[in-house]
């Protein structure tokens, strides 16, 4: 098969068989990749944009999305809504006093996600003490607390994202 005069300008070679010539331009792709020299790519270790070599043209009365999108992710309500219900558990579970009654909420907020929540609050050791009514009450209360939320979580990607951020 002969290759065509703009494939052999293309390809840089004039009297090569064009698959000889097609086996040498992959290689030099692979090459240009792996050093990083290939125009307009960036290094898999930088994962930055490439900026364009010449600036972009200014038209009046419109303007270009940036070029870099921003780091920060735009946030929708339900985004801000996760943020506010975690800061609304975390100063209510930071208030609880030390003892039973927080263990208990600890607990719940510790397997509400687990296999282990479908045993609830209560086990087959629970006799009714003072001690386990306590705590089985920060257990229930946290439940109550986090309910809501768990279920937005599971079905809501920007609430989970808001509930998780830092």
């Amino acid at each position: 098969m002969k290759p065509s005069k703009d494939a052999s300008i293309f390809m840089g070679f004039y009297d090569m068989n064009f698959a000889d010539g097609a086996e040498k331009f992959a290689g030099l792709l692979n090459t240009c990749q792996a050093t990083g020299t290939m125009p307009g790519y960036a290094s898999p270790q930088s994962h930055a944009p490439v900026p364009p070599r010449y600036p972009l043209p200014q038209v009046a009365g419109h303007s270009l999305p940036p070029l870099y999108p921003s780091s920060e992710p735009p946030r929708s309500q339900a985004y801000a809504d996760g943020r506010r219900d975690r800061q609304a558990w975390e100063d209510w579970y930071n208030g609880l006093p030390e003892g039973a009654y927080r263990q208990g909420a600890s607990y719940w907020a510790s397997v509400r996600s687990t296999k282990q929540a479908a045993s609830g609050c209560t086990g087959s050791g629970y006799t009714g003490s003072a001690e386990q009514a306590n705590w089985v009450n920060g257990c229930y209360a946290a439940k109550a607390k986090l309910d809501a939320s768990d279920q937005r979580r599971a079905f809501n990607l920007d609430y989970k994202a808001g509930w998780n951020s830092p």
